[in-house]
């Protein structure tokens, strides 16, 4: 009977993916699971699948609903510490004397408030940077508010708009290695994979010991899969800063990409050896390990970084590693009830 109902089911489920209606399709699928005792792989992977399609779903939804606005502060976090921390510029300091209610004023509010990295921080940011433009008299820092208005504008979803203040910022100061870089991933985005090439080269000529060209650099040839060429410029910018964890976590994994699977898990036991109290890199070497279905390592990895991210961000700590732990959970133990749990939690 249960043999019945199952195929059954899972024939319905196959015909709401079929018409789009997915996360109908992943109860049925979710059920057929259960009844069956997760004995079948297809329907276990069919499971993993149709999360995928829900949570792009319901996230499109979600940026369609809200319009040209900032997303999570987590996603705004990530992509602004894909930069190396920099101190605010000779000129905005603290001790420097400014009228809020002026351009440099409200530039230097803009950096203040970006440092607070929370939803309201990061709105506040980019209303600082909109209004120090709408003020001007800015001098030379016009190029610098013009690339972080264009950041937070990039951030909220409006490439083009973006893209015109980075044009402009180039222009008014060339050396502004950071306008490149920026308008290289807008380019990117766009479909304009030769324009992106050529900003990294600007950026180059203009300084080829900033570190950041090369880890951006190598984000793009990861993303377009070039990867020997990748870890090329993920080593490359290790040389030239080895204290910024991201090109070693991104090194790591782009070896893994390669089938380098053992330099790529020394590459993280050095990783966490070196920066112990980080959470990304317990979070990234745990999904290494999970790909090896290596659970019960991979879900120690998880809990030590939500344990790191919760003594180190409790304003609002990164999910993912609960995310990844309750799909480590049910590839593991097919407990789907904990792993829904997590979601839940993840999602509050």
């Amino acid at each position: 009977m249960n043999d019945e109902y199952v195929k059954a089911m899972n024939r319905r489920a196959n015909a709401y993916e079929k018409l789009g209606k997915y996360s109908e399709a992943l109860l049925d699928y979710t059920a057929s699971c259960i009844i069956d005792g997760f004995a079948k792989e297809s329907s276990k992977q069919a499971v993993e699948r149709l999360l995928k399609k829900v949570a792009e779903q319901k996230g499109h939804a979600i940026l369609e609903a809200k319009g040209k606005k900032l997303p999570s502060a987590t996603f705004v976090s990530n992509y602004l510490q894909s930069f190396r921390p920099r101190a605010l510029p000779e000129g905005l300091g603290e001790d420097v004397e400014l009228d809020e209610e002026s351009g440099k004023g409200q530039l230097r509010k803009g950096f203040l408030a970006m440092a607070k990295p929370t939803g309201n921080g990061y709105e506040e940011a980019a209303r600082a940077f909109e209004k120090s433009l709408e003020l001007g008299d800015l001098g030379e820092f016009e190029a610098l508010a013009l690339n972080m208005r264009a950041t937070f504008t990039y951030l909220a979803g409006d490439a083009q708009a973006a893209l015109q203040d980075l044009n402009k910022s180039v222009e008014l100061d060339p050396s502004l290695v950071q306008s490149y870089i920026k308008r290289a991933s807008l380019h990117l985005e766009l479909g304009n994979r030769e324009a992106a090439a050529d900003d990294f080269d600007l950026a180059v000529a203009q300084n080829k010991d900033d570190p950041d060209i090369y880890y951006h650099r190598a984000q793009l040839h990861f993303i377009l899969g070039e990867l020997p060429e990748a870890a090329k410029d993920y080593q490359k910018s290790i040389d030239v800063d080895r204290d910024f964890i991201y090109s070693h976590i991104q090194l790591g994994v782009t070896q893994y990409k390669m089938g380098s699977v053992a330099s790529a898990m020394a590459t993280f036991r050095r990783s966490i050896k070196n920066f112990e109290n980080v959470s990304d890199v317990y979070n990234y070497y745990g999904e290494l390990l999970l790909d090896q279905q290596k659970h019960a390592e991979a879900i120690e990895k998880f809990d030590k970084a939500v344990e790191l991210e919760k003594s180190n961000k409790p304003w609002g700590i990164n999910v993912l590693p609960l995310i990844n732990k309750a799909l480590a959970l049910f590839q593991w133990k097919h407990d789907f009830a904990e792993a829904e749990k997590l979601c839940q939690k993840a999602l509050i």
